[in-house]
């Protein structure tokens, strides 16, 4: 499990263990205050009794105030660690773990690269000096594309992630298929950087989805 996993589990059953003794010190209170309100209507006449009865009495107000005020403290670092529990929740369901986050900027450093080296090639630029290139940062693609989305995200953040990641991983296959016969071709080129404008524009939904600074990406290209 991942760290947000764990500090999901520790603040609820912190908040869970919180409230139950808060309810605890409620009933305490509840007991404390019928005792003494009882006690209250058996004021002995014997002076000696009298003194005890109102020592008695002193400690049950005393116990009654304590448990109050514990209640009222558990009760609330109980509620707050409740909404910090969902709070931290939340951000797993809408933000990208680390693994998600590198698959994310690698093949965004990847596409931008290929489609640079496919302008050139449609600029002119021979493509027997690129197929190496194309190899390598198309296995890294098609590695990337292979692994599935964190499960800690929400249902929808999943099935963005997977379909990007296949439509990641089908691009690099069949680019890494293509000779450099075929890359000659103005068509199979034009097509190809139609699928780079595809996968770019499923990355900035993906980063506005996931609050990533694509700004913050560009300065690294």
């Amino acid at each position: 499990m991942s760290v947000l996993d764990w500090t999901f589990i520790v603040l609820l059953s912190s908040a869970i263990l919180l409230l139950l003794c808060g309810f605890l010190c409620l009933f305490l209170k509840m007991k404390y205050s019928r005792t003494y309100r009882l006690l209250q209507k058996k004021q002995p006449k014997n002076k000696k009794k009298r003194k005890k009865w109102r020592q008695h009495r002193r400690q049950l107000q005393k116990k009654a105030q304590k448990s109050l005020r514990n209640m009222v403290l558990l009760f609330t670092f109980g509620l707050l660690f409740f909404v910090a529990s969902f709070y931290a929740r939340y951000y797993q369901l809408t933000h990208l773990n680390a693994a998600d986050g590198e698959i994310i900027v690698q093949t965004y450093f990847l596409v931008d690269s290929i489609e640079k080296d496919l302008i050139s090639i449609q600029n002119g630029a021979k493509p027997v000096g690129l197929k190496d290139k194309f190899h390598s940062m198309t296995a890294m693609l098609v590695s990337y594309g292979s692994q599935p989305p964190s499960t800690g995200l929400s249902t929808a953040g999943q099935q963005r992630l997977s379909k990007y990641y296949a439509n990641t991983k089908e691009f690099g296959m069949n680019l890494n298929s293509q000779t450099i016969e075929s890359l000659e071709k103005k068509e199979t080129i034009a097509n190809y950087l139609e699928d780079t404008k595809k996968l770019k524009n499923s990355q900035k939904v993906i980063f506005k989805q996931f609050k990533v600074n694509e700004s913050a990406l560009k300065q690294k290209k």
